[in-house]
């Protein structure tokens, strides 16, 4: 697990599968989510990230290594499901694929977003948190097909279930999942008793965890709204939108509309007998 972060060095060890150039240059390595208006709103006015719980993901491959059985010396290894229940979550990605994205995870509604940050950026929000002693990992995902997922998961077995080949299974995904080119935020929530004033509590099962501080109120730098949402209600919905960031103090973040469908207008065409 990593925490404490004194320099490049540390930071980069708590990431997964990102080359040290790709790191190097990590305020130039862009990173997309799409989501409702209604939680990018969140974001912006409460200067929060919420992580979900990797459990409730819809692909049931997630967690393929916990999922396993598993013996030692002809007794079952258990433990697993507990450590599921403590894991949470937030996906990016680095696919700046427009027309894709929008009718994959737009879902056809209008008021649908995308927001825009860097991997510098959120690399500074992460750093923030390890060095509050919270266990987080960031990594982008490599997607595997199953003869590679199961030479892994003998690799892990070979290793005898050490930490950090746990830790890069979250990193990893069916190869039916590419076109996600996805970027993610683990969290592993203790299970150790923690003090809090003169008192111990052991850490109890969330239903969400958030990430607050200083970084993520300049996390976000781009706003687009869906190619679905008409001008009219476009325009009001912006409207809304920049008082509401005025009013938080927040009026140098880019707010647009995708345009990707607006050249499908019909063209006139004459046809010569």
């Amino acid at each position: 697990m990593c925490n404490i972060i004194q320099d490049d060095t540390d930071l980069y060890n708590c990431t997964f599968e990102f080359t040290p150039e790709e790191f190097k240059r990590r305020e130039n390595i862009d990173l997309y989510q799409i989501l409702p208006l209604k939680y990018a709103i969140k974001i912006l006015l409460n200067d929060t990230l919420r992580l979900q719980p990797v459990k409730s993901w819809d692909d049931k491959y997630e967690l393929f290594l916990f999922k396993q059985n598993y013996s030692l010396k002809g007794s079952s290894v258990t433990g697993f499901d507990a450590i599921m229940s403590r894991l949470y979550g937030q996906c990016w990605s680095l696919s700046n694929n427009e027309e894709f994205k929008w009718r994959i995870y737009g879902n056809g509604d209008p008021t649908m977003v995308r927001i825009h940050t860097t991997l510098g950026k959120l690399c500074e929000v992460i750093k923030k948190e390890l060095n509050n002693n919270r266990f987080i990992n960031l990594g982008k995902v490599e997607y595997y097909d199953a003869s590679k997922r199961g030479a892994y998961i003998n690799k892990v077995i070979d290793n005898k279930l050490n930490g950090e080949d746990i830790q890069k299974s979250l990193f990893i995904k069916r190869d039916c999942y590419a076109y996600e080119n996805e970027v993610r935020v683990i969290e592993w929530l203790s299970s150790e008793p923690q003090k809090v004033g003169c008192k111990w509590f052991k850490p109890t099962i969330k239903a969400y965890t958030e990430i607050k501080n200083d970084a993520v109120k300049t996390l976000i730098d781009t706003i687009e709204f869906s190619p679905l949402v008409d001008n009219t209600k476009y325009k009001q919905l912006k409207n809304t939108l920049v008082n509401q960031l005025n009013s938080v103090g927040k009026n140098n973040i880019e707010i647009t509309r995708s345009d990707i469908y607006d050249s499908l207008v019909p063209e006139n065409y004459e046809i010569k007998v």
